[in-house]
């Protein structure tokens, strides 16, 4: 061993000073090294999906998931960012696996608050969105919300935006690529604002019912001792008081003067509509609580025979309506002082449709298809609905359209 060697293992074994300087100079290289340095690109396209509630089982968040889903992977990277909150809402696992199912990665982020007023500003935000899109190198954001400016996807600049809208606000941030209008009724009312080559269609697709849909519908149905000669009408969505809407409860009041033989079921009731059903003592309504589950919802459209839609403020789409059809169910459903967006797809082939308050004309309905299963003639209106469906609606004949407008916002 040369004497050079000899001092230099004394010094490493015995010298902080050596450990010290070489610390030093590893440092000054690499920050020289990384002046000039620059990351390797993707292999491919890298994505982004937000939304504060993604895991939720609404329809503005089941719209990312499926999308996100779906989507071609042999073009593109996915990631989903999600609120860390699995073990606060157990329904967040069902769509955790499901979204999980379809190769993305799914990273968390935890909050301390968020504003209830617009921007909806997110408190204690961890990571931090702005530096997930640089440390990832993400080529586009999609996010969806009621369309006008709010965070965090008005702070973002540099990124490309796909945004969802929901409920056609307008919004001239200039890195949105597209505003995906979720029906022509919500399009029109950003026209004014958006420039049109920025507008398009992208209804709420669907995966359709499942294999074992039928069955558990049939259990569902036997469950409540409910014969399967008999009809069944069904309302499915959001427990709330403020957009429940009487019509349907009304209507099916005076049906059941005229007969006896017909059924509500009802999946995550109004609380009013519970108090009513209870004080009024209407026979042949049952309620089911909501559930985050797919196979639950599919159970559900595949136990009924007809769904008896109502909401007070209408639809800017109506998932649940489309998830009927699916299903191979006809529909009855009443006009809005609000959102009509329903009309723009249901036709008389298999739908029927009241004026605003008309709870005799939607009864008239209800007797009409009651009277329709009992020739056996109904299944013909629900294959219409079927059709209809599964070529608007269904994700196979949707997820392309997303992607083109995806590859657009890219190449920009």
């Amino acid at each position: 061993m040369t004497v050079i060697n000899k001092i230099h293992t004394r010094l490493k074994n015995k010298s902080k000073v050596y450990w010290f300087i070489r610390e030093q100079y590893v440092m000054l290289f690499c920050t020289l090294k990384r002046i000039t340095d620059t990351p390797a690109p993707p292999r491919k396209k890298r994505l982004l999906f937000y939304s504060l509630h993604s895991l939720s089982h609404g329809g503005t968040e089941k719209f990312l998931q499926i999308l996100a889903k779906h989507i071609n992977k042999e073009l593109f990277d996915v990631y989903f960012l999600y609120p860390d909150t699995l073990t606060e809402n157990p329904g967040y696992e069902s769509r955790f696996a499901y979204v999980q199912s379809g190769n993305v990665t799914l990273i968390p982020f935890t909050y301390t608050s968020t504003s209830a007023k617009p921007p909806h500003f997110v408190s204690g935000m961890n990571p931090d969105i702005k530096k997930l899109i640089n440390g990832l190198g993400i080529d586009l954001l999609v996010t969806a919300g009621a369309g006008c400016a709010d965070y965090p996807f008005s702070t973002i600049k540099s990124t490309r935006i796909i945004l969802l809208n929901i409920f056609g606000q307008p919004n001239i941030q200039k890195n949105i690529s597209f505003h995906l209008c979720i029906s022509k009724e919500v399009a029109k009312k950003i026209t004014p604002i958006v420039p049109a080559s920025k507008i398009g269609i992208l209804p709420v697709p669907s995966e359709g019912p499942s294999t074992s849909s039928e069955v558990r519908g049939q259990e569902l149905r036997k469950k409540y001792n409910i014969p399967e000669t008999e009809i069944v009408f069904g309302r499915i969505g959001r427990a709330s008081d403020s957009i429940h809407d009487p019509i349907g409860i009304e209507a099916f009041k005076i049906a059941l003067k005229i007969r006896t033989d017909i059924h509500y079921l009802i999946m995550s009731p109004p609380p009013a509509l519970i108090e009513q059903v209870a004080a009024e003592k209407i026979p042949n309504v049952y309620f089911i609580d909501p559930s985050s589950d797919e196979e639950d919802i599919w159970a559900f459209h595949n136990a009924i025979d007809v769904l008896a839609h109502f909401r007070f403020d209408g639809e800017s789409f109506g998932l649940n309506i489309v998830e009927s059809m699916l299903s191979g169910n006809p529909i009855i459903s009443h006009k809005s002082h609000i959102w009509n967006a329903h009309l723009e797809y249901l036709d008389e082939t298999f739908s029927r449709i009241s004026e605003k308050n008309d709870s005799n004309s939607y009864a008239t309905f209800m007797l009409e298809f009651a009277e329709h299963k009992d020739k056996n003639s109904l299944y013909k209106l629900g294959e219409h609905a079927r059709i209809k469906g599964e070529d608007l609606f269904h994700i196979r004949n949707n997820i392309t359209k997303f992607e083109d407008y995806v590859m657009q916002s890219i190449l920009e």
